[in-house]
């Protein structure tokens, strides 16, 4: 099963009975709740997200359809999505538990809670999203006191030294500032590949630092199903180097330059002053970087180690 990760115009002045039978949600932080019929559907991916029958990858997975017009109230980093512009699909960025779980209720009426987002690539394929799908009664407390909880994460298992993990699955990883659901840190976030620090661990839960291509570093609590992690190379496990360790120095400046462009290619902006920085942050590190792998590849054409080290790398204007 596939899915993917991100939503749009609550108007409270048009069709009143419509908002007075189905309040108004909220986007990401915000847990939402919606009704719905649990369906699975189909749609056309790659090459051109058109037909399936003419040889477009098939992207199969789960949505909800609404009974009634979906009303999200707009932040900071969305725009209001109203009533009127009749969006009645949602799809469900889902884990193979989270597919697992609603399988056995497919065609028939549900209420999920989550995290609701906007559509903002050709793999989303409804208006809105829902991430963190939960059923109503696995919801955290929405009154949870996160400054307490934080307090007594102090006391959660550490690693020492820390351990390093990896970002899997899809869509965003939000930063939380204690262990608990209720406890997002709104607009702070990492996404698949993305590298971090770990420092500890609770019940399900991890504390990790993130740090940017600027050298920002970020931290708080994510969850732990969402990290590859593992102890770090100084505690003498056999985790692989990077690809272009112990490789000339323009072959380690690409692979860094490389893994920054991808980074911010995955972002997705929360408002428009970030997109406009990762809009200037990847015309500066991705353009001209296919024409350099294959300079690269065409230097070291009989070198089979810095051949092997470039292997890996597709290229991505």
């Amino acid at each position: 099963m596939d899915l993917i990760p991100r939503a749009l115009l609550c108007l409270g002045l048009a069709l009143p009975s419509i908002a007075l039978a189905t309040p108004c949600q909220e986007f990401e932080p915000a847990t939402a709740r919606l009704e719905g019929k649990l369906e699975r559907q189909t749609h056309p991916g790659p090459p051109n997200f058109e037909s399936v029958e003419n040889g477009d990858e098939a992207r199969t997975g789960f949505y909800l359809v609404l009974a009634e017009p979906a009303c999200v109230k707009g932040n900071d980093y969305e725009t209001d999505m109203g009533a009127e512009q009749d969006v009645r699909l949602v799809q469900l960025v889902l884990d193979e538990a989270g597919y697992k779980k609603l399988e056995p209720h497919l065609g028939q009426q549900v209420t999920l809670a989550g995290h609701l987002f906007s559509a903002e690539t050709a793999f989303h394929y409804a208006p809105l999203l829902m991430q963190d799908v939960q059923w109503l009664e696995d919801q955290p407390t929405a009154s949870a006191d996160c400054e307490a909880l934080a307090a007594k994460a102090n006391d959660a298992v550490g690693f020492h030294p820390p351990w390093w993990g990896t970002v899997k699955g899809e869509g965003r990883l939000h930063f939380h500032s204690a262990p608990d659901k209720a406890c997002t840190i709104p607009g702070l976030f990492i996404i698949p590949g993305d590298g971090v620090t770990i420092y500890a661990a609770e019940n399900g839960w991890m504390q990790v630092m993130y740090i940017n291509a600027k050298g920002e570093d970020f931290s708080g609590w994510v969850e732990e199903n969402r990290l590859d992690a593992a102890p770090s190379r100084s505690e003498g496990d056999d985790q692989p180097e990077p690809a272009a360790s112990g490789q000339p120095e323009d072959v380690t400046t690409f692979a860094d330059r490389y893994a920054n462009c991808e980074h911010f290619l995955g972002e997705e902006p929360y408002d428009a002053e970030r997109a406009k920085e990762l809009a200037q942050a990847v015309e500066e590190l991705c353009t001209g970087i296919d024409a350099q792998l294959d300079a690269l590849r065409q230097r070291y054409k009989d070198d089979a180690s810095v051949t092997q080290a470039l292997a890996g790398y597709e290229k991505v204007e």
